[in-house]
């Protein structure tokens, strides 16, 4: 396999990662009837039988993705001596998602663990990772800083809503839209 198919299959299942994280809580809602995002959580999807399998594939799919493309922007767009830092913060926080397709809701502290982990270092990776690209030009790390920021700031919607349904929603929304943008981006210029 040359470099150009590698990149080719990269870029597809990154982009069909974005499509599953929008698609398979999707199914799994309707698949649930009576799932309220108010009061649960997304990862309860992975503990009732019938979507516990689609929950499973899909983050790790989903997983895959995120390394492959936080990895490529990193290599692309960083400069050297900020890469290290942003390659362990990505590391973590993916094996961290990792975790999750294994741990499910029915152990709940070390799922507690590796969400808070997931959450807190992958909105941190991509604020820095914005705010490393603005070294190199303000404009080109603009989008990732304002992600990262909405992304870190996601966890305040636990105050008005009893549950993380939707600050999981929402940070997903952005993980897949930075995603979805760095992605885009890369398909310009390469």
């Amino acid at each position: 396999m040359g470099i150009r198919e590698v990149r080719k299959f990269r870029r597809i299942h990154i982009g069909v990662s974005i499509i599953l994280g929008f698609i398979s809580p999707l199914i799994c809602y309707l698949l649930i009837p009576n799932f309220n995002i108010l009061n649960q959580p997304l990862s309860y999807f992975g503990i009732v039988e019938e979507t516990s399998n689609i929950w499973f594939y899909s983050l790790l799919m989903i997983f895959l993705g995120v390394v492959l493309n936080g990895e490529r922007r990193v290599d692309e767009n960083i400069i050297k001596i900020h890469q290290n830092p942003l390659k362990i913060i990505l590391t973590i926080s993916s094996m961290s998602l990792f975790g999750l397709t294994f741990f499910t809701m029915e152990q709940p502290l070390i799922h507690n663990i590796f969400a808070t982990i997931f959450f807190l270092g992958y909105s941190l990776f991509v604020f820095l990772y914005g705010l490393s690209k603005s070294l190199k030009t303000v404009r080109g790390g603009r989008p990732s800083l304002i992600i990262g920021i909405l992304m870190l700031s996601s966890p305040l919607l636990i105050i008005p809503f009893p549950s993380y349904g939707v600050m999981e929603i929402t940070h997903i929304s952005l993980t897949l839209i930075w995603n979805g943008t760095m992605l885009f981006k890369s398909r310009l210029i390469t």
